[in-house]
């Protein structure tokens, strides 16, 4: 399927659109989430964090052929300033009762990592297999 690079982007920003909605969130919405085990919050950063760096990577996938290390780097670094601005916006909300966390930033970051290193696996180029004989 074929998206074209502006609906690419929408769906980069309806993502982050979502991200910012539940980072902003009041502590009372989520003080009935259960935890189904430990340090659920950190895995959770991760794979929100790690998607959006995958989605952003399916956004600029033309733009980082050329140099696909350093599109790499520059989306980790997009999504984890994302991260740390939404950390920074909960800490400064006071009635959302929600607090800065390093450790948060810390799950952004490996989740950032995460989805780029998946990213790059998915997008790499494959054998042709026109050659292959029924």
């Amino acid at each position: 399927m074929n998206i074209a690079q502006k609906h690419r982007w929408l769906i980069c920003g309806l993502y982050a659109a979502g991200m910012l909605g539940l980072s902003i969130m009041p502590a009372s919405a989520l003080a009935e989430t259960p935890e189904l085990f430990p340090h659920q919050d950190k895995v959770l950063h991760a794979l929100m964090y790690g998607g959006w760096a995958i989605l952003l990577g399916w956004a600029l996938q033309r733009q980082i052929r050329n140099r696909p290390a350093a599109g790499m780097v520059g989306i980790v670094l997009m999504a984890t300033a994302y991260g740390a601005l939404m950390e920074v916006l909960q800490g400064s909300l006071i009635w959302i009762q929600r607090t800065c966390s390093w450790g948060d930033m810390l799950a952004n970051l490996a989740g950032a990592i995460l989805g780029v290193g998946i990213f790059a696996l998915c997008a790499r180029p494959r054998p042709c297999m026109t050659n292959v004989q029924n």
